[in-house]
């Protein structure tokens, strides 16, 4: 079967609810026993630090925008404090907001370092204040990233915001993913991003690829999480607001009681269009 018959079998299959049932097991937990609704609450002090650090990085004088939107850069902090991994991974950070939310879960953990890919450092004040827990490595992680995996010593939370394209789809899940043998958390950002195909091309045409369909980069991801055995991966969720709008709306009420006052951002405004899974886990 060529590329394109493969690209088109998963789009039917996720427009009919095949890869969007099976796959995206929509559970707002990422653990048998802790709900991101109880984790809310449990690390709420923390959370609220790290939402106004948040802001005071996104109001500085020059700052080219945070790039990320609030509820999937909260579901990370949280995803980070409570599982407390020893080593943190970030493809293409650009300016660092993520590197802020990483570094502040890993400093209340009092644990763990952050190491951080790009082509260019150009790592704000926020982050190098966080420097005995962050480090850079300069270059295209499709080349840094087997240099970097062959000493080794892999991640417990790897975080992907590259370039989103199928091209990287494919070497994420031929080359990255494979690497790993132990659990391992996931994000990668932009996944269900409604106002683009791909990087390599502008806007997004939305009758022929319609807002509740991932990127084209996503469509190899959830293609590949479709067809792996129970232990390669499990725990696939997102909170988009174009693909999980009832999901959203149940965790913003948590997120309402359990930070009271300390954010009033309308998170269900923004499309969060973070896809999480686990590596290397049953799937329950």
């Amino acid at each position: 079967m060529t590329r394109w018959a493969c690209w088109a079998v998963a789009l039917l299959s996720i427009a009919r609810g095949g890869l969007g049932t099976d796959v995206l097991q929509q559970r707002r937990t990422f653990s048998a026993s802790k709900t991101f609704g109880e984790l809310y609450e449990r690390y709420a002090d923390g959370l609220a630090v790290a939402i106004a650090e948040a802001a005071a990085f996104c109001a500085q004088p020059g700052q080219p925008g945070c790039l990320s939107d609030a509820v999937e850069m909260e579901i990370a902090y949280l995803r980070i404090r409570h599982a407390r991994p020893g080593l943190v991974w970030e493809a293409s950070p650009h300016h660092g907001y993520s590197s802020t939310w990483i570094l502040r879960a890993l400093e209340d953990n009092h644990h763990g370092r952050l190491v951080s890919f790009d082509l260019i450092n150009k790592a704000d004040p926020f982050v190098m204040k966080h420097r005995r827990r962050w480090s850079f490595v300069v270059g295209d992680f499709r080349q840094t990233f087997p240099l970097q995996a062959a000493g080794g010593v892999l991640p417990d939370y790897l975080l992907l915001d590259s370039f989103h394209s199928a091209a990287f789809g494919q070497f994420y899940v031929s080359t990255v993913f494979p690497a790993f043998h132990s659990h391992t958390l996931v994000s990668i950002h932009d996944v269900f991003n409604s106002a683009f195909w791909s990087d390599t091309q502008r806007g997004r045409n939305l009758t022929v690829y319609p807002a509740y369909l991932p990127n084209e980069e996503g469509i190899i991801i959830l293609s590949w999480l479709a067809f792996q055995e129970d232990k390669s991966a499990c725990r696939v969720f997102t909170f988009a607001r174009e693909r999980a709008p009832t999901e959203l709306h149940e965790l913003a009420e948590h997120r309402k009681i359990a930070l009271g006052n300390s954010s009033m951002l309308d998170v269900t405004a923004a499309m969060n269009p973070t896809l999480f899974f686990e590596l290397n886990c049953q799937r329950t």
